[in-house]
């Protein structure tokens, strides 16, 4: 009968998995996961009235998602500033060392 052999790696890598699955449900960290919760969990023992709470945790969604929003066009745009237009550029300065070109004059 075979023995398995499990190494100490094995475990970390098990644990890091299961960690990246608790992180959230259906694509939500878990910080706004929990945030939600708590929320969620305020209204049912009415700290917050229902309405109340519904109004903060839809504000704050749509508010997310415009920051994100706005995070990726700025990344995007500097992303495309970076690749600028394709064509090879000039070398503006001179490396630290080297001694500008000078001026020769051909003798024939």
């Amino acid at each position: 009968m075979p023995v398995p052999y499990v190494t100490p790696g094995d475990f970390f890598t098990a644990a890091r998995k299961g960690i990246s699955r608790q992180q959230g449900t259906a694509g939500l960290p878990f910080r706004r996961l929990a945030f939600y919760g708590v929320l969620g969990g305020m209204a049912a023992v009415q700290v917050l009235e229902w309405p109340i709470a519904l109004a903060v945790g839809a504000a704050t969604e749509v508010i997310s998602r415009e920051q994100s929003a706005q995070r990726r066009r700025t990344e995007q745009e500097e992303g495309q500033r970076g690749q600028g237009t394709g064509e090879p550029s000039a070398r503006k300065e001179q490396p630290v060392g080297m001694a500008p070109p000078t001026a020769q004059t051909a003798t024939s």
